[in-house]
């Protein structure tokens, strides 16, 4: 899924679209990033051990709740899609 993670008004916690820092340093930037080989997004444990970074298990969970909800609420398959993506309105500067 090529839908950013960060900024996403239809991605929320609470009231407020989600941004971290050290994700975005890790390169967590799309729904992509947060799923697994088998179509799922990653578990707290699979996912701190796959990117080597630090965040509260709440945190994780909130973040993981809304990106579900979000591919719950538009029906998105994420077991067809290839990686890396990289979005189409994306451009080198």
């Amino acid at each position: 899924m090529s839908k950013s993670v960060c900024y996403n008004d239809a991605i929320r916690v609470g009231q407020e679209t989600l941004f971290s820092k050290q994700w975005y340093k890790k390169g967590i930037t799309y729904i992509i990033d947060m799923i697994n080989n088998d179509g799922e997004i990653y578990k707290y444990d699979a996912f701190i051990q796959r990117y080597d970074i630090k965040t509260f298990f709440f945190t994780y969970e909130g973040m993981k709740k809304a990106v579900s909800s979000f591919i719950h609420i538009y029906n998105f398959s994420v077991k067809a899609v290839p990686r890396p993506i990289f979005p189409y309105n994306i451009s080198k500067i």
